[in-house]
This record gives structure tokens, sequence and C-alpha cells, in this order.
């Protein structure tokens, strides 16, 4: 029963809860906390622009990777190109030289079944 006394007793008193309890937005408490508050701010200020920046940069990259690959196939293929445009020109030559009587086929080969 003393227990419900003194606690009937603090909600009766002048001294409120509410006054003994710490209250974050007191101006004591800025004044006294202004310097940790400034490097929190500071610190989710400079994270979320390097964040953005890292973000930024790797979008970049990834276009950079895709314009790299599309460079590397279209090269591929023009590579195939001359490659294929200038083997018949390579056997003509040596043909030629050669001395050997060889013609080109004017009608396409026939498959035998």
């Amino acid at each position: 029963m003393a227990f419900l006394d003194k606690f009937s007793q603090a909600l009766t008193s002048e001294d409120s809860i509410a006054e003994k309890t710490p209250s974050l937005l007191t101006r004591d408490f800025i004044i006294k906390h202004a310097a940790k508050l400034g490097i929190i701010i500071v610190a989710a200020w400079l994270y979320i622009g390097l964040r953005y920046n890292c973000e930024a940069s790797l979008y970049h990259l990834n276009q950079l990777k895709e314009e790299l690959n599309d460079v590397r196939y279209t090269t591929i293929a023009r590579w195939g190109e001359l490659t294929g445009k200038n083997k018949p020109d390579i056997i003509r030559r040596k043909v030629l030289q050669s001395d050997i009587t060889l013609e080109a086929a004017d009608e396409p080969p026939i498959r035998v079944k």
C-alpha cells in the first residue's frame, strides 16, 4: 500500500511527471548538444550526397559498358564481312600465281541425295 500512496502523491503533487522527464526539444538541450547535432546533420548530408554521386557514376559506367559491347559486336561483324570478301580474292591470286587452270563456277552447287 505504501507504493500506491507514494504513486498517488506523485500524481497529485505540483511537480508533475512531465516536468521531470527530459525533452529533446527544449532550448537547453539544443544548446548543450548543438555541436553533436551539427555533426550528425553534416554527416547525413555528406552521406546522401556521396551516395547520389556514386549511383550516378555507376549508371554512367553501365552506359559505357553497353556502348563498349555494341562497338565490339559491330567490330566483329565488320571484321567478318571484310574477311569474307577478302578470302576469295586471296584464293584467286594464289590460283593465278600457281598456274592452275581453275575457273569460277557460274552455277550454284547441287546437293547429291
